[in-house]
This record gives C-alpha cells, sequence and structure tokens, in this order.
C-alpha cells in the first residue's frame, strides 16, 4: 500500500510544475495520505486495524486515471480506437476532470476514515 502512495505522490509532484495539475489539488490529496497513515500507524501501535474501504480503492483508481490522462496532456484525434477529425480528445481536461473527481473522493474517504478511526479509539 505504501507503494501506491508514492508512486502517485511522486507522479503528483512532478507534474505541478509543467502546469498539467494544481498544486492545492495536489496538497489534498497527499495531506489526506500523509494524515490516514499516521492515523494507521497510531491504531497499529494500539492493537487496532481499520481496514482500507471502497472509497479509498476507488480514489487510488481515480488518481491513477487522472494521473495518466495528464502525463498524456495533448489532444488526440481518436476515441475508442475510431480515428477521426471530428473525434478530439483533449487528455488534459480528462485529467483535470478526474482529478477533480479524485480530489473529492480523497476528503470524502479522509473523512470516512477520521470517524472510523475516532469511533473505534474512543472505545
Amino acid at each position: 500500500p505504501i507503494a501506491d502512495k508514492l508512486i502517485v505522490a511522486a507522479a503528483l509532484i512532478m507534474i505541478i510544475p509543467f502546469g498539467r495539475a494544481p498544486a492545492w489539488m495536489v496538497l489534498v490529496i497527499l495531506s489526506r495520505e500523509i494524515i490516514i497513515t499516521g492515523l494507521r500507524g497510531i491504531a497499529s501501535t494500539e492493537g487496532i486495524v481499520i481496514p482500507a474501504s471502497n472509497l479509498g480503492k476507488f480514489k487510488t483508481i481515480f488518481q491513477i486515471v487522472a494521473i495518466l490522462a495528464l502525463l498524456l496532456h495533448y489532444d488526440y484525434h481518436w476515441f475508442f480506437g475510431i480515428e477521426s477529425p471530428y473525434l478530439l480528445v483533449n487528455m488534459h481536461n480528462v485529467g483535470i476532470f478526474y482529478l477533480w473527481i479524485a480530489t473529492i473522493v480523497t476528503i470524502w474517504s479522509g473523512a470516512d476514515y477520521l470517524i472510523k478511526f475516532v469511533k473505534v479509539i474512543a472505545k
């Protein structure tokens, strides 16, 4: 799990200077990862395991799709294998769209994990 986080973090950080990703979105995503990793560490020292949720898995999927699209960045005249001058796919816009979704799901899954953590620790 930590390797996934490092790859996503490195990729997101690397595309900021090229103007392909807003720094604030990357900051939100990375902050969530650091906070949740810290909370997991605290929970594990108490012998508590808080399993990963499906939200976290969806978050990772959206992040990876966003990163791939942002790395491609340019306009492409194809869609599902069909090449045409009338079909224009701007991969940067696709990447930003998925990065927005990833950021929203990141906040949602972070809040969900924090609530679970507080409930378990309060017991």
